[in-house]
């Protein structure tokens, strides 16, 4: 008898450490995480949340008539931040366009900003300019940041342009092992990457510090000028991807009327893309099986673009291509498949 009643509870303790093995780890949330000069966009399963990257500083002084709504407001190291669209019009923001700006306030906030959206223990992938990702620290620092401040399990960061293609090859499985010549215009910065199948090829790829931003910034002043009203290259943005109209005293302006204030602008900025692309590809780009334009400025520019590679290819979800891309890499590196690439550039 006594012989039985040690035996069930030992019986009774393996079942239960056969029950603790039998079950497996739960996987991290994947995303993607892209903090862009003009806009920080998450993905995750088949959702996109983007807000624009503007970080206003709230002075202990200030009056603000939200009426308890503080939902674009974020603590950091002791300093409230607004963040996000509503901080495009304050009175003073933060107007960080370097290269290492991963180390100032204004970043910092736009990824703590990002944490109501993204689980602690996260696997994130995130991703610099091609001209600074060759800079192994800064790698590691951005690595690091983020994994803290977001209290993420993990983080890789890729370069934009790397990113933008993993979502071509989701987006065009026929495109796999082909040698892809890859255009993606940002807000700041422009990547010509040249790809063959998995391989990155770094002489027939570059990074520009030249972007749609700039010529927003242009036209914004010049529209300024006429309207007399300040105008926020924002609003140049807004309008012309018919997001929000622009609304000066009694003026609407839409997208034909902003696209005419910057139809020359548009000529020179297009001209310089075309001149870097020949330099790396020749004028054809014959090296190469298909050309595809993707990010924000590319949706922009895409007739003038067309006119120049009328056989190019120019993604739908262009703006979001950078980030979706990182959430496939997630996706592929958790899947632990050799077959898909590994495409850390």
């Amino acid at each position: 008898m006594n012989l039985n009643t040690q035996t069930k509870p030992s019986n009774s303790k393996s079942q239960t450490n056969k029950t603790k093995k039998s079950c497996p780890p739960v996987p991290p949330t994947l995303i993607g995480l892209d903090v862009g000069y003009g806009y920080v966009k998450i993905a995750w399963d088949d959702r996109v949340v983007t807000y624009p990257s503007v970080v206003s500083p709230i002075e202990p002084t200030s009056i603000s008539l939200t009426l308890g709504d503080q939902g674009n407001v974020v603590d950091l190291e002791g300093q409230q931040y607004q963040v996000g669209e509503d901080a495009v019009t304050a009175a003073f923001r933060f107007q960080e366009q370097y290269d290492s700006w991963w180390v100032s306030p204004a970043y910092k906030a736009l990824v703590a900003f990002a944490s109501r959206h993204i689980p602690p223990s996260s696997y994130l992938v995130t991703g610099l300019p091609l001209h600074i990702y060759t800079v192994t620290k800064a790698q590691a620092q951005v690595q690091a940041l983020v994994k803290s401040i977001l209290r993420a399990k993990r983080v890789d960061v890729l370069s934009q342009g790397i990113g933008a293609y993993c979502y071509v090859l989701k987006q065009y499985p026929d495109l796999h092992g082909c040698r892809i010549a890859l255009v993606d215009i940002g807000m700041r910065t422009t990547e010509l990457i040249g790809m063959s199948g998995t391989q990155f090829l770094p002489r027939s790829s570059g990074g520009l510090v030249m972007g749609i931003g700039t010529l927003f910034q242009k036209a914004a002043k010049t529209v300024s000028q006429k309207l007399g009203r300040t105008i926020d290259p924002y609003e140049i943005d807004w309008a012309l991807r018919q997001v929000k109209p622009l609304h000066v005293r009694g003026t609407t302006l839409n997208h034909d009327d902003v696209n005419e204030v910057l139809r020359s602008d548009f000529k020179d900025f297009v001209a310089r893309i075309q001149q870097e692309m020949t330099r790396l590809w020749d004028n054809r780009a014959s090296g190469f099986d298909e050309i595809v334009f993707c990010g924000g400025g590319s949706a922009v520019l895409q007739d003038a673009f067309k006119a120049l590679y009328p056989n190019s290819l120019f993604l739908e979800d262009a703006t979001f291509a950078n980030v979706k891309g990182y959430l496939q890499y997630a996706q592929w590196q958790q899947l632990d498949t050799s077959t898909e690439p590994y495409m850390k550039a």
